[in-house]
């Protein structure tokens, strides 16, 4: 049976976390007499050392392609209690063995973009800065082998959570439309968040249309730093939320060698989640894709107000050094760090979203387009 990849923390950030080995102490050496007892003793010990240095050898696979021939070990799984494993169970995820989580469905714009591959064309033309240092070095063949389990979106059970009441009944008939067209969709009512339970989440209206609603976990005018869109109305509710790790961990649970996708836009709870994910590097490195929206990280002036919610200013920069510096260890699954993923990607950057219909208009743009593809089924 396969040795579990375990880390161990150093005091230099620089070598953070690090391999554990299994080799045999000098207390392991034999004391005997006669020779040949001894001689016998000794081919005993090194006989078994042997076999478990293979043994850790075998859990710590080189670095080649995920999704092919990749068999790096997941995290622990740990028991849950008997709430918390219905409230997983209720995820449905038997039988997946590619799982995408998003957290933050808003107008489910993310699993549109997911179910036609636009995610793998948003990874190939990536900056390098988000991919492992070795991607630089790799072949136009060799990358999109590595990003393949994207273009195939069918192959995914994809979950996106959402909190916002108003916006789930429009989810729920694209999941439905979704599910036709044989894509394994759920739309889950909730948070993901950095604990399961509940969660204190501000609901606020910023336009008067069906779509301009958001959950966040900062104050809005923290997320949108620049004073636009205005809040126009705001309410603090209490709202059923899952922990990241235990939704992760579950999905290990079904499959071991599951591969995992994770996107995270939550309006601010992306650094506590975070921070979360980077001290458990065997859980981060189970993981082969990390999508973020960063919400107050653009500026220094920015960063600093997340020092009132007993966060580092310098926390964004933390948590790419330990992220990458994890990715690049033997055996870590993570294949990319994207940080300001729609931004990056093509998307309206936050400037620009501001203008868009979605925060001034009267009138829902994608509630339209929604019902669109509800009859003709994604485009």
């Amino acid at each position: 049976m396969p040795v579990p990849l375990a880390w161990t923390r150093s005091t230099s950030l620089a070598h953070d976390y690090l391999p554990l080995t299994n080799r045999p102490t000098r207390r392991q050496l034999v004391r005997c007499n006669p020779i040949s007892a001894c001689l016998l003793a000794t081919a005993a010990l090194l006989l078994f050392a042997s076999t478990r240095t293979g043994q850790h050898a075998e859990a710590v696979p080189s670095d080649v392609p995920h999704g092919h021939s990749l068999q790096s070990v997941g995290p622990a799984v740990p028991q849950l209690s008997k709430k918390r494993t219905q409230a997983m169970g209720s995820l449905a995820l038997e039988g997946c063995s590619r799982v995408f989580i998003d957290g933050g469905a808003n107008t489910g714009e993310t699993v549109r973009a997911f179910s036609k591959g636009s995610f793998f064309n948003c990874a190939m033309h990536a900056p390098l800065r988000v991919h492992k240092a070795i991607w630089v070095n790799m072949s136009d063949g060799e990358r999109r082998n590595r990003m393949a389990p994207l273009n195939e979106p069918s192959s995914w059970c994809i979950r996106s959570f959402e909190v916002v009441p108003e916006l789930l009944p429009l989810l729920r008939k694209q999941g439905q439309a979704m599910r036709r067209d044989g894509l394994n969709v759920r739309f889950i009512e909730g948070a993901l968040a950095n604990k399961s339970g509940r969660v204190e989440r501000s609901i606020v209206r910023y336009s008067n249309n069906a779509d301009g609603l958001s959950a966040t976990a900062l104050r809005f005018e923290d997320v949108h730093v620049e004073g636009r869109p205005k809040a126009r109305t705001s309410q603090l509710v209490q709202v059923s939320s899952y922990d990241v790790r235990e939704v992760v961990q579950s999905a290990f649970r079904n499959d071991p060698s599951v591969i995992v996708a994770l996107k995270l836009d939550v309006e601010g709870d992306e650094w506590w989640m975070l921070k979360l994910l980077s001290a458990e590097l065997s859980l981060l490195c189970s993981l082969s894709f990390i999508f973020v929206e960063f919400h107050s990280s653009a500026t220094d002036v920015q960063r600093a107000k997340l020092e009132k919610y007993g966060l580092g200013a310098d926390l964004f920069d933390q948590l790419k050094t330990r992220i990458h510096h994890a990715m690049d260890q033997p055996g870590c699954r993570l294949q990319i760090y994207w940080r300001s993923f729609w931004a990056s990607c093509g998307d309206k950057q936050r400037f620009e979203w501001r203008d868009s219909p979605q925060a001034t208009s009267s009138t829902s743009q994608w509630s339209n387009t929604a019902n669109l593809e509800l009859a003709t089924g994604p485009q």
